[in-house]
């Protein structure tokens, strides 16, 4: 299979926008319209719907970050463990570089735990 479909959705200036991010958040908002809907129907209230959302999105978020350098990178993220989660490198130099690296199945287990737990 030849796949060479640019990861790049949308550039406009510092925007970005990459089919993953489109897919991770097309993901949780479609999630979090299930999530009421189901919260709803239980008679539970809205505010319990939106704190399980933050959770979930955060659950999401840092364990597809951790996913991605565990699996992926761990090579070059041991050395350099403030820039897991900071979007800016020390080395060489001190620069920007921005947030890049998900892996979803990071975030399932992330979810996965988070949920064992509750």
């Amino acid at each position: 299979m030849l796949w060479d479909i640019s990861p790049e959705l949308f550039t406009k200036g510092l925007l970005n926008i990459r089919w993953y991010n489109l897919l991770f958040m097309t993901g949780v908002l479609g999630s979090s319209v299930i999530l009421c809907y189901i919260f709803a129907k239980a008679g539970r209230k809205k505010e319990e719907a939106e704190q399980l959302r933050g959770y979930i999105i955060l659950g999401i978020l840092a364990g597809a970050r951790l996913g991605h350098v565990i699996f992926y990178q761990w090579d070059y993220f041991k050395d350099h463990l403030l820039e897991i989660f900071l979007p800016i490198t020390f080395s060489p130099t001190f620069k920007i570089i921005g947030f890049s690296g998900l892996a979803s199945h990071g975030g399932v287990l992330a979810l996965y735990l988070l949920f064992s737990f509750m």
